[in-house]
Order: C-alpha cells, then structure tokens, then sequence
C-alpha cells in the first residue's frame, strides 16, 4: 500500500514536471511567432527606409501622397497588431512572464510613433491589450492628437 502511494506521488511529480516543460516549449513558440511577426514588419522598413522615423523618431506625416500614406498606415496596422499580440502572450504565458521587452517597446513605440497613437487610439478595440497597457503605463495622446481624435483623422492619406 505504502509502495503504491510513493510510486503515484512519484508519477503525479513527474507529469507535473512534463506538463510545464510542455507549457515553456508552447511558450516560447509563441514568443518567436511574436518575433516573427515583428521581423517581418522591420523587413519592410529595410525595404522603405524613409518610414521609419514615422515610428521611431516621432516623425508626424504631412502632405503624403496617398499611396505612401496608406502605406503608413496599414504598416501602422501591422505594428499595432504585432504588439498586441506580444503583449497577450507575455502576459497569459507564465513561461515567459518575466520578458518584458514587448511592455517596454510598446511604451516606446507610444512616446515616438504618432502614427501607430493615432491609429491605435482611433480604433482601440483594434488593440485592446494594446491600449490597457498603454492606459496601465500612465501613457495618453499628447493634447493636440487627442483633439485630432474628436475630429477627421489627421493621419488620413489625402485624396489628391
């Protein structure tokens, strides 16, 4: 009887080991899906070397030609999806809970792209990880996009 007790705790530590080991590999498949996501966006900005200071250097876009404004945008889109998605799995995956660098290049990309704030802001079900840790960072639109906001999207391409 004593046997048999010892030798079910020792299975039940056993797959308990197996099924975090499983959950880490899940884990970190889906942080390099998350970083897949994220190469493939700053491939095109190897491609298009003149956006990105639209996301990384605070640029604001004006008087885009349409095509390269919707260019921007959609990239924006993208992005915003990608951090989205980076944020979820950091924070529903204990494996990689202590990796923190999707929280900290959301917040960057808060504070130095326009673009991705307004686009984000104009649709935050879009985001919605997205915007609550921007909301729990203390992040907000500056006080110019926030009037933008209320109005016709800034960001827009022009029509011609």
């Amino acid at each position: 009887m004593v046997a048999s007790l010892a030798f079910v705790a020792f299975q039940t530590r056993q797959l308990t080991r197996q099924t975090q080991t499983s959950n880490g590999i899940a884990a970190l498949g889906a942080m390099y899906n998350g970083l897949e996501r994220l190469h493939q966006i700053q491939a095109i900005l190897i491609e298009r070397p003149n956006l990105r200071p639209y996301f990384y250097s605070n640029k604001v876009p004006l008087d885009l030609d349409p095509e390269e404004g919707t260019r921007l945008l959609l990239l924006a889109e993208l992005l915003g999806d990608v951090l989205d998605y980076g944020l979820m799995v950091v924070d529903l995956m204990p494996p990689v809970k202590e990796y923190e660098g999707w929280h900290d290049f959301a917040t960057f990309l808060h504070e130095h792209s326009p673009v991705l704030r307004q686009i984000a802001y104009e649709h935050p079900e879009w985001w919605v990880r997205l915007i609550r840790h921007w909301q729990e960072a203390g992040l907000r639109p500056p006080a110019a996009e926030q009037s933008d906001l209320a109005g016709k999207p800034r960001l827009s391409p022009s029509s011609g």
